[in-house]
């Protein structure tokens, strides 16, 4: 048996930048060029090419793992997600979240008050009897929850991991709070 080994040039390859697809850009050149790789095909890459889109292929592999802790993650999930503003809806982990930023006397967690804590009961009871209606509110640039600290606590106090919620800026909060409010006489107890 002889062994043959044989090198071919990829041409039509352009000038690679940060932000590109070296995949597709490969997969492009290969099907220009009419090379059609087998089996046992060997496809160099030069490191200096290989570099230059590091930058897109961290963001994918960030997004590959953000997705894998999804899938294996407990979550507190919204029975209900606005038609109109779903392109904002994602999972936050409930621990990177910044907790009751508003100034007050009593912090739900550290000082609360006896009706604060009557509150959250009725929230945990609602909650476990009927899960949650709406995705809480985040503050996309800084993880602060604008709205739903008491369900982000409820996360936190019955070990789950993750929390449905909108991610905005905080000039949009009023349009949010309008579709996702339930007035403390309303849980769904």
């Amino acid at each position: 048996m002889i062994n043959k080994f044989t090198a071919t040039a990829v041409e039509n390859i352009p000038d690679i930048v940060n932000k590109d697809d070296l995949t597709e850009i490969l997969l492009k050149a290969l099907n220009e060029s009419n090379i059609e790789l087998k089996s046992h095909d060997i496809l160099v890459i030069a490191h200096k090419i290989f570099n230059k889109t590091r930058g897109t292929r961290l963001k994918d592999r960030d997004k590959l793992r953000f997705l894998i802790k999804l899938s294996n993650a407990t979550k507190l999930m919204p029975k209900i997600i606005d038609d109109e503003v779903k392109e904002n809806f994602t999972y936050y982990d409930v621990n990177i979240l910044e907790k009751e930023w508003a100034p007050a006397a009593h912090k739900l967690k550290e000082d609360p008050t006896q009706w604060q804590v009557e509150q959250y009961k009725k929230l945990c009871e609602s909650i476990d009897k009927h899960g949650m209606q709406y995705p809480i509110i985040v503050s996309a640039s800084d993880y602060r929850v604008l709205r739903g600290n008491q369900r982000v606590w409820y996360c936190i106090d019955n070990n789950i991991d993750m929390i449905g919620a909108y991610a905005i800026g905080e000039d949009e909060l009023d349009r949010y709070v309008q579709k996702t409010y339930v007035h403390k006489s309303k849980y769904p107890l």
